[in-house]
This record gives structure tokens, sequence and C-alpha cells, in this order.
């Protein structure tokens, strides 16, 4: 690898220019069939992206939970299958603290009963399957996601039906397992609750709950996120659904829950369904995203639907500011994945509906959740992105499914976002830049470019944060990067009339 490079291929959104994307690559791929992918986790010490779903397939037409791991050139570099012999799927994967992974879903091969069971599927380093276990009794769950926790415990949540004045419920609920996958304690997430936190509205009765995602906020406490699903044989005027969706706040000593939080949404007479969340501790927020005031939820369709960001006051657990997402208010659709980067900046991802196709797409937002960029993923069929996760050199890595009428497939795609396009403003042969690897330090020569002014040189790291800043005065000018640890960085070069140059440094 040469250690230093001119390319503009990965320059940040940062700098004051026209700013495009740069796709690395499409990957569709999958046997004819139903296959999709639901969740992934990038791992930065094989620069790998891992990734798990549902392949239901002419050779497995009862779908299996499977693992793969692609390379950053987009390459499948291992795939296993983990299911039973009836229809198993992966619906999250949580990198384990001893380089493996835990997978939850569900399998339709129960312990008791005939209904499905959720299930946790645990990976070594070598992608081995180290235990498979069912989760639940002889009535329906699934199981959406899990969080480690500092002692080795893993904490899964999904749902369980049960029957409530003769209707079909469901309800969230919390499995902890230890270690070695045996079953610790589980909690229902009920149907019902006091409500806690003030001025928040009351709470229906008789209504589902699914827990989808969970995250550790401290050491004794989870944050537990939620939906509230139609009834099938429930008739209002939100086609059984809230106009709110859930937190939970749950302590992990006693296995209890504290809190409970509705998230509404920014009209109340909005459905909502939340997707995804993370909290934003830098800035005391729970986010959630998803879609609001969408219709047909029979079909779990988002024919009318906003894409749709919430955020709840992390301190007192308050809806402080649900605001509508930064998109235009008439584009139809949903997000269905978001992560924060360690640039304060808000990567997602999901899919827009127009009258003719679905269609995928990725966002960026800044630190004040504005839109700052987004494109459509290039895919000739209907296509949804399921999931999203930041890879080493400020990309992201996206996955899903594109189908039509008669199957459908996975895709995954590399893209980085802040791509510089605006080539034509720049001057990049008017000056020489050159990096000395073994005395570490960048030698400039501005002889040709006859500087009335002093230009200005700024260095960023791979996340964003402007790490170093320096003046040149001199016709040649050194830059000293002993102190800098090795990896990626990017600079520029700039006067007051504008950028002069810019260029990536890898220091080994």
């Amino acid at each position: 690898m040469k250690q230093f490079n001119l390319s503009l291929s990965f320059f940040l959104l940062f700098l004051a220019c026209s700013f495009g994307q740069k796709v690395d690559f499409i990957k569709v791929f999958g046997k004819p069939g139903y296959e999709d992918i639901r969740s992934m986790v990038f791992v930065e010490e094989k620069d790998q992206i891992v990734f798990t779903g549902l392949t239901m397939t002419a050779n497995d037409p009862e779908g299996d939970v499977y693992l793969c791991s692609m390379d950053a050139r987009g390459e499948i570099v291992k795939y296993d299958i983990y299911g039973k012999k009836k229809e198993d799927g992966g619906n999250g994967i949580l990198k384990t603290s001893d380089g493996g992974f835990l997978i939850s879903g569900h399998t339709e091969l129960p312990i008791k009963g005939i209904e499905c069971d959720a299930m946790a599927t645990k990976i070594n380093s070598y992608g081995e399957l180290e235990w498979q276990v069912n989760l639940g009794d002889s009535i329906d769950e699934t199981s959406y996601a899990a969080v480690e926790d500092q002692l080795g415990n893993f904490w899964v949540v999904g749902t369980r039906k049960i029957e409530y004045s003769n209707r079909d419920v469901s309800v969230g609920i919390l499995f902890k397992l230890d270690k070695t996958g045996d079953l610790v304690k589980t909690l229902v997430l009920p149907y019902s609750f006091v409500q806690v936190a003030p001025n928040s509205g009351p709470l229906d009765n008789k209504v589902n709950r699914r827990a989808i995602r969970v995250y550790q906020v401290e050491e004794n406490y989870l944050m537990v996120g939620g939906i509230i699903p139609y009834l099938a044989s429930v008739e209002n005027g939100h086609s059984g659904f809230s106009s709110s969706s859930v937190l939970w706040k749950i302590n992990m000593d006693s296995i209890k829950i504290e809190n409970e939080i509705r998230i509404p949404s920014h009209n109340s007479s909005f459905t909502t369904k939340l997707n995804d969340m993370f909290v934003d501790t830098h800035r005391d927020k729970i986010l959630v995203f998803g879609t609001s005031g969408f219709s047909e939820t029979k079909k779990d369709t988002i024919l009318s639907g906003h894409l749709w960001i919430g955020s709840v006051c992390y301190s007192n657990l308050r809806s402080d500011s649900t605001f509508v997402s930064p998109f235009d208010t008439k584009i139809k659709g949903s997000v269905r994945a978001a992560v924060l980067g360690q640039d304060g900046k808000i990567r997602l991802c999901g899919e827009i509906y127009d009258s003719l196709q679905t269609k995928a797409f990725w966002a960026v937002l800044n630190q004040k959740y504005e839109l700052e960029k987004w494109d459509y993923i290039d895919l000739s069929n209907n296509s949804t992105a399921s999931s999203i996760s930041i890879g080493k050199e400020n990309d992201i890595f996206i996955g899903g499914q594109t189908w039509t009428p008669e199957e459908s497939q996975m895709f995954v795609t590399r893209i980085f976002p802040f791509e510089a396009t605006g080539v034509n403003s720049f001057k990049p042969s008017v000056f020489s830049v050159g990096y000395l690897a073994s005395a570490k330090k960048i030698v400039i020569n501005t002889n040709q470019l006859g500087l009335v002014d002093p230009c200005s040189f700024q260095m960023i790291n791979k996340n964003g944060m402007k790490i170093l800043n320096q003046e040149i005065y001199n016709p040649t000018t050194e830059i000293d990067l002993t102190n800098l640890a090795a990896g990626i960085y990017f600079f520029q070069i700039y006067s007051k009339e504008g950028n002069l140059q810019t260029g990536k440094v890898v220091i080994h």
C-alpha cells in the first residue's frame, strides 16, 4: 500500500466545496427464493462487514438463520447456516466481547406447542456454533435485538403473543441469558402499565407492544424501545396502531420496569412505528427512527407514511422535542436503521415509496439532526435498506433486500458519502505535496503558486474531527506528524480564494 495518496475519493464533507458520493460497490446475491439482510455489524480488526437475516430458497424452502462475512471489496469471505429443520430467521446481530457473535431471531421448531420460539444463536470467533437456545414457552415468541453487559450476560428483547379478552395480543418480552446460554430471568413488558413520566398522556388499554431494540445506558440500566402494532380484531382511528411508540427503562439488578414513556408523533392523529433507536449521550437524547402517519397497516405497507424521527431527553425521560424527519413531508417512506458516528453525525437508511417503486436510500444528518446529504441506492428492482454500519474510512455499509413479484435477494453496498465531486474548483498540480514516511512529516512546496497571502493547512481524522491547523508562509513548509497515531487522515490546503489542494495520508 502506498504511504501517501492525493486522491479526492475519501475527502470529507467538512470541506467547503461541492460534494457527491462515491459508491464503491453494490452486490446483489442469493439464490432464487426469499432472502434478506436484517442486521449487520462492522468488524474493524478484520475490515469486514458481518450480517444475518433469513434465507428461504428452493434448496431450503423452510428458511434458515445465516451468518455472512464480507470484506471491504465486497467479496464474501465466509457463509454459514445455523438453522433447524423448520423456518428460522436472524433479526439482530451483536458482536460479543470474546470476538464472536450473538444472533437474535426465531425458530418454528419450538420446545413446546406449535408456535414459534424466540431463538438466540451464539457463534464463536472462528464462526463455529457455540450454543443455540430456544426462548419462550408454548405460545408464539420472536426476538429482535440483544446487548451484552459487563459480566458477559446477554439481554435479548422481543415479542410474545398472548390471549387477552378472547383476542390475540402481543407483549414485549426481555430475556436474560448467562454467557453459556442458560436462561436466568424473563420479564414481560406489559400491554398496559401505569404511566410514570408526567405530562405524556394516558396509555391505551388492551394494546399490543413489541420490544425491538435494547441498549445499556448505565451500569445497571437498560433502555428498551418498542412499537404498538395493530390488533387484527380492533378497528379505531389508527387502524389499530397508537399515535405513539414506547420506551421502557429497566433496572438490571431487580429486572423490573422503572419507567415507561410514550413518544408521540408530531401530529396526534398520526400513527407511529419505531424501527430503530440509539442513545446520543453527548446530547442527552434518545433518538428513535421509523414511520409516522402510515396507512394499510394490516399489509405492513407505508403507502402514506412519512420518514419519522423522535427524541426523548434521557436525563428526565420526557419526550421533549419529537420532530418530523428533516426530509420533505411530501416524501413517503420509512427509516429502517440508524447509527451514530464518532463525528456526531447520524447515518441512516430505509426506503422511499412512490407510485411506481419502493427504493432503498441512505442519508446523513449533522450534529443538529439536520439533513446534510441523501441519495437512492441504485437498484433496478424494488428495494429496502434495513441495516447500516460505519466502516474504517468514514464509509458506510448498507444491507437490505431487493425483489420482484417472484423472488427476493440480498444486497450490500459500500458508500463513501463524503466524496468530493467539485474537482474543477481544485488545483491539484499548482504545487507539490509529499509525505516522508521515515520522518512522519508532510513537505509542501508552494514555489509555483506565487502566493501573495498565506495559505492554511488543516488535517482531519477519519471521524471528521479537525486535529491540526497550521499557516503556510514559506515557499517550503514542513508539517510535523510525529504525534499522530497510525491511521488514515485527510488534509486540505486553502486560501481566502478557496480550496487549493486536498488529499489523504496513511500513517503506519
